[in-house]
């Protein structure tokens, strides 16, 4: 029985990856070509194309250690530092993750809504020249939160591959307070992000409420265009919020269930933490007109081919 869950949850995870490269390298191989035929892309697709770069090298990062895990003794010094390597890239890139899509949920607040205050006039007629100054802000709080992380991960790596434990109780003491620490630092780079992204939606959906009852008092119906863009932008972020709380639970969690050595509780944890950068992605493609339309368009073209 614990064989047959590890199995089919693994089977789960290897197909999450699948589907989220396959959407992902989607996304930034159209947005090459896109870029390839005009020289020029908006900076929605500049964001998105990021967003897509960065969950793809994630995800890809996860099937090498889903290899690892299944191919190569777990217990090998070079395998230990092979994984620690792979644990700090992975802590890099689910932090520029996190980041990148915080800077589109805060894009859509800035060009969607119609607020008078001074600094959303700037940033909304500024954003493109401010955006790289805000992937430096994003990249580097993404390697201040990474880098710790191998220091943490190594000791926890080499005493959970040993086994040891008849060590004293000093050492169990100092895994202790690496487990904490780790958690602390996953807490924090999780956690970050999240009050700028409440803020955005704040104040969208305040936005989306004061046109509602514009649009209402002149008996326009819900049909206007802005609304629209109101309603997708909502339910874009709203997604990414209910992806980001379950990665964020699984994230708090991990640290304990490796301390307890139960494989089944790891693997069950790792099915949100992958569908996170899988999952949401398809919600992002069919919230984008352009990217909706050319999948779209390329699917209906690759069945028309087979018949």
């Amino acid at each position: 029985m614990h064989f047959s869950i590890s199995s089919l949850i693994l089977l789960i995870n290897g197909l999450q990856i699948l589907i989220g490269l396959f959407f992902n390298g989607f996304i930034v191989m159209i947005n090459c070509i896109w870029w390839l035929l005009s020289k020029k892309l908006q900076t929605i697709d500049i964001i998105i194309a990021s967003l897509g770069l960065a969950r793809f090298c994630l995800l890809f990062d996860e099937m090498l250690d889903l290899f690892l895990k299944i191919f190569i003794p777990w217990k090998s010094e070079s395998n230990t530092l092979l994984v620690t390597l792979l644990k700090t890239i992975s802590c890099f890139l689910i932090s520029c993750c996190i980041w990148f899509a915080t800077l589109l949920c805060v894009f859509y607040c800035v060009k969607i809504t119609s607020y008078n205050y001074r600094l959303f006039i700037y940033m909304k007629l500024n954003i493109s020249r401010m955006l790289p100054w805000l992937y430096l802000v994003s990249v580097t709080a993404s390697v201040i939160f990474s880098v710790p992380s191998a220091f943490f991960c190594l000791p926890l790596l080499t005493f959970n591959s040993t086994n040891d434990f008849e060590n004293s109780s000093e050492d169990h003491s100092d895994m202790e307070m690496h487990y904490q620490v780790e958690i602390i630092i996953q807490t924090i780079s999780s956690v970050l992000p999240l009050p700028i992204f409440c803020f955005a939606i704040s104040l969208l959906i305040r936005s989306l409420w004061n046109h509602t009852r514009h649009m209402t008092s002149k008996d326009s119906g819900f049909r206007n265009p802005q609304l629209q863009a109101h309603f997708s932008a909502i339910k874009n972020m709203l997604s990414f919020l209910f992806f980001h709380i379950i990665y964020f639970i699984s994230i708090i969690l991990w640290p304990l269930a490796s301390h307890t050595n139960n494989d089944i509780w790891l693997a069950l944890l790792s099915v949100p933490y992958i569908a996170y950068p899988s999952l949401h992605t398809i919600i992002l493609i069919f919230s984008n007109i352009k990217l909706k339309q050319t999948l779209v368009s390329i699917t209906y073209c690759c069945h028309k081919n087979n018949t």
